[in-house]
């Protein structure tokens, strides 16, 4: 498998594990994100008939609609190479409500790229080298835009039982990255015990109406192993970057799940 394509930065986003995971996909006519997050899962497989990616976050889902859009791409990578690291316009950016797309995207990628692990929670100071804020990259987004239109992915911002009421069908592939169990107060959007609980009830029912492949990323916790009971479980190793201090950052050898309605086997046309 080729190296990993980069899209942007993301707390929780599947860099380290695009790759193992992917492996385990079947072939597929459709794909399914309705947590697409930074799309890294998305972007690193091979491209079907019809992609999806969603995310409740309408930042996230700004950013790709923006690069869709030869107007408002330009627009938003203008913005992007005028950027620099301001704790005021940190402050400012986080706390703004706006309905315009490209200052949405442009509010979120900079919320990301100056933030502690990419939490877009604090503002990432200069004292020392590893917590300095990270200038955007903008080729690498350039690059993220022509994969986007290359391979025709529809944008949604939907609730993912929406989504998948509107999309799931025999022979699609769904991949949920859902917020982790216990540390959902890192993303954006509200996620309690309760929508882990609903969540599982609604794949669960899937399944069981349609001849269609689940994949779920978790963190290792008893719990969800406990909720997934009658799924398949793979244990992956990975490392984690924290920016839970605000002058350094730390990493943390870990493991997640990876789990599927279908039991595991590794594909090599990937």
């Amino acid at each position: 498998m080729a190296s990993c394509m980069q899209t942007f930065n993301y707390a929780g986003g599947k860099a380290k594990l695009a790759k193992q995971i992917i492996q385990y996909f079947p072939k597929h006519k459709i794909y399914i994100e309705p947590f697409g997050g930074s799309g890294k899962i998305l972007f690193n497989k091979k491209s079907v008939d019809l992609e999806i990616y969603n995310d409740l976050d309408d930042g996230l889902s700004a950013i790709f609609i923006c690069l869709l859009d030869q107007r408002m791409k330009s627009e938003l990578l203008k913005k992007l190479e005028q950027t620099i690291p301001s704790r005021k316009l940190f402050a400012y950016l986080k706390d703004l409500k706006t309905n315009d797309l490209i200052l949405k995207a442009y509010r979120k990628l900079y919320l990301l790229y100056h933030s502690y692990a990419a939490q877009c929670g604090h503002f990432k100071s200069a004292r020392v080298k590893a917590a300095r804020p990270h200038r955007i990259p903008i080729k690498q987004i350039m690059t993220l835009s022509k994969e986007l239109i290359r391979r025709k992915v529809v944008i949604e911002s939907l609730d993912y039982q929406r989504l998948l009421k509107i999309y799931a069908v025999d022979n699609s592939l769904i991949y949920c990255d859902p917020p982790y169990f216990l540390v959902e107060d890192i993303y954006e959007c509200d996620f309690q015990i309760s929508d882990h609980i609903d969540l599982r009830n609604f794949l669960f029912d899937l399944d069981r109406n349609f001849d269609c492949c689940i994949f779920l990323s978790y963190n290792n916790h008893e719990i969800i192993r406990y909720l997934y009971e009658g799924f398949f479980f793979l244990q992956l190793e990975t490392q984690y970057t924290l920016g839970i201090n605000r002058i350094n950052t730390r990493s943390k050898k870990t493991s997640e799940l990876l789990i599927s309605n279908k039991p595991f086997k590794k594909y090599d046309f990937y």
